[in-house]
């Protein structure tokens, strides 16, 4: 049966029932775009899956549910009009000077109710929004180009509240659900007003890899933006926007410069309330420290006093206790 429902791309629980697992993760998987062939690359659905449950059995394992009641974007609205509402919902969020790239992450827990995992994992993906047991969570992988992550997260963050999630993508519209998170990611991250008063003819190379350190992107995505939005910059920034990132912010600082926001990225991080949850399961014995230990980045000892502690499960104790 398991291999029939890994062949359907399905659970053992539907076959059985004929009705959907409750457990099943409901997702939607970062899609990479072909230029030439104007289409969506395909991508594997079952790492995909197997990255999702595994984070939801991390909310499983303790009976961890939402974050807080979800927001949820006006009715009918524009990816336009829905990234200026989640900004100016994510501005009232931060503190005085702040930029909102350096705490996208943090931002979208706290104002949105939705978790964001930045894990190690050794199937190759980019990111995942997904919801499981009410729990809504954006999934990235550690890397160090921020300026991926940054627009991966916004882009996810679009899905969820597009409420586009589903079980696989033969219930997605894909190509439309893609163009909408794509153009909801680049408002939120390069606002129209911001693009604008930027002076694109005057300004030198330096100024622009600021441009897009404070904004948390790429040059790829600065150069969509700009072409999006019908801006004539000079020869010099068009030279420059042809540039991949690590070039340009070399040419404009120095070979050895690394932006603050990498650290967000570079290394594991799971949201402050999944782990006090595991903390006070381990803690009242309910679960064994495994999974905090994996969070935390610690051995499994460290966390739980209990393991180990137990009789080892022999073949011979297991046969009697058959």
């Amino acid at each position: 049966m398991a291999a029939i429902a890994d062949l359907l791309n399905t659970s053992i629980h539907w076959l059985v029932t004929g009705e959907r697992d409750p457990y099943e993760v409901k997702l939607s998987a970062r899609h990479a775009w072909d230029p030439q062939g104007r289409t969506d690359q395909p991508h594997d659905w079952r790492t995909a899956k197997r990255v999702s449950n595994d984070i939801a059995g991390i909310y499983h394992q303790v009976g961890l549910g939402a974050a807080g009641q979800h927001a949820t974007i006006p009715a009918a609205a524009s990816p336009v009009e829905a990234a200026r509402w989640a900004r100016g919902h994510l501005e009232a969020a931060m503190a005085e000077g702040q930029v909102l790239a350096d705490h996208l992450v943090t931002l979208i827990e706290r104002v949105f109710a939705i978790d964001v995992f930045v894990i190690d994992y050794d199937a190759v993906f980019d990111a995942y929004s997904a919801e499981a047991n009410g729990a809504k969570f954006i999934v990235q992988r550690t890397t160090g180009a921020w300026w991926r992550a940054t627009f991966n997260v916004a882009h996810e963050l679009g899905h969820i509240l597009h409420n586009d999630l589903a079980y696989s993508d033969e219930e997605r519209a894909v190509r439309s659900d893609e163009w909408w998170a794509n153009n909801f990611a680049a408002e939120l991250l390069l606002p129209e007003a911001d693009m604008g008063s930027f002076d694109w003819l005057t300004e030198d190379v330096k100024e622009v890899a600021q441009f897009a350190v404070s904004h948390g992107v790429s040059t790829a995505a600065l150069a969509n933006r700009v072409n999006t939005l019908g801006i004539w910059p000079s020869r010099e920034i068009v030279k420059a926007l042809a540039w991949k990132t690590p070039r340009l912010l070399q040419n404009a600082y120095s070979p050895f410069w690394v932006a603050p926001i990498e650290d967000v990225y570079r290394a594991p991080r799971f949201p402050g309330r999944v782990i006090a949850e595991h903390q006070k399961a381990v803690a009242e014995g309910r679960i064994s420290g495994q999974t905090l230990a994996w969070m935390l980045g610690v051995p499994t000892e460290d966390v739980d006093p209990n393991w180990g502690a137990g009789a080892t499960m022999t073949a011979k104790r297991l046969h009697a206790t058959l």
